[in-house]
């Protein structure tokens, strides 16, 4: 039979600040192990912010050619006569007012500008549709001038043959 051996509290203490360490110093090494395979979400952050400044640079870039675009459709649909509009310019509208829509189909970027386009392109077809109107109300009131001055000479020369017939009963 063998008697216990026991550590004293010193060697006690050391035994288990060993353990600690030993533990630590192997979760260390794991985690060096393990998580040096995965990449860091800090490493990115840099690429990432300088992607997004290139895309709002680009985007600034073609927002120039776009203004001009959205310009000069206002001023084409300010312009365009009620009476009878022609058919290039009605074209030409339509036409950019649809690149105007797909701007944000065409760009992939953060910057909140680029949700105004769509708006920008309803709102000239409503604009358009106004234009549409005002022109088929012009078409409607002509046409109403012209049945009414149609109604008053009929009206007329009915009442001129009707006073030359009591006329000519009188005179019977």
């Amino acid at each position: 039979m063998q008697g216990q051996i026991t550590l004293s509290k010193k060697e006690k203490r050391f035994q288990f600040l060993y353990l600690i360490l030993m533990l630590l110093a192997a979760m260390l090494l794991l985690g060096i192990i393990f998580l040096n395979r995965f990449e860091s979400p800090f490493d990115s952050s840099d690429v990432i912010t300088l992607k997004r400044l290139e895309q709002k640079s680009k985007f600034d870039s073609e927002q120039q050619n776009i203004q001009k675009i959205v310009d000069s459709t206002f001023v084409k649909i300010s312009h365009l006569k009620a009476e009878n509009p022609e058919a290039m310019t009605m074209h030409e509208i339509e036409k950019n007012t649809d690149f105007i829509s797909s701007t944000k189909k065409r760009f992939v970027t953060p910057d909140e500008r680029i949700d105004g386009y769509p708006l920008i392109a309803d709102f000239y077809e409503m604009y358009m549709e106004d234009k549409k109107m005002e022109k088929n109300m012009t078409d409607d009131v002509k046409r109403l001038e012209v049945t009414v001055k149609n109604c008053e000479m009929g009206y007329k020369n009915n009442e001129q043959r009707l006073f030359e017939r009591d006329i000519a009963l009188k005179t019977r």
